[in-house]
């Protein structure tokens, strides 16, 4: 009896999908990030920053005013693992775009943008969609232009300078 209700509770916590979208998702993910990696392992190197508390977030992240490079949530353990830069330099793009202001930017940063299942196409990441240099205004006035440095459109794969408009 009770390796059968064992039996029950484990098929009830079980993904009603299996594993299988799941890992094929992170798999997808995965490989998305690795095609930028080669370009970010020298934007990162020697670049340091601190980090700061935002509500609603059980850690610390990347203050957004000194952090290197803003990238997926999903993506921040990876990248920091495969290119040794330190969790500070790393930006969580969704908390630091996630009003559509980009307030945060500045010209020396940089903007990963994977338009995959978790970070979405198009909304509050469509200004980094461009295979062109393109134009941003963040609130307040301040242009700046988004230089794309790697670009996979098939794959959904943006890696974006910030520079000064002009």
């Amino acid at each position: 009896m009770a390796a059968l209700l064992a039996l029950g509770i484990a098929f009830l916590s079980f993904p009603q999908g299996g594993v299988e979208p799941a890992l094929a998702r992170a798999g997808r993910e995965t490989a998305e990030i690795r095609e930028a990696e080669p370009y970010l392992a020298p934007i990162v190197a020697g670049a340091f920053g601190d980090t700061m508390t935002v509500g609603g977030v059980a850690y610390p992240v990347a203050d957004p005013v000194g952090c290197r490079v803003f990238v997926p949530r999903w993506g921040l353990p990876l990248i920091s693992v495969d290119t040794g830069a330190p969790t500070p330099v790393l930006g969580d793009s969704w908390l630091a775009f996630r009003d559509g202001d980009y307030s945060v930017l500045s010209p020396g940063q940089w903007i990963l943008h994977v338009a995959a299942d978790d970070d979405g196409a198009g909304g509050i990441y469509a200004p980094f969609e461009h295979s062109v240099p393109t134009s941003l205004t963040r609130k307040g006035g301040v242009a700046l232009t988004l230089v794309p440095v790697f670009v996979d459109e098939q794959a959904g794969v943006w890696l974006l300078r910030v520079d000064a408009a002009g």
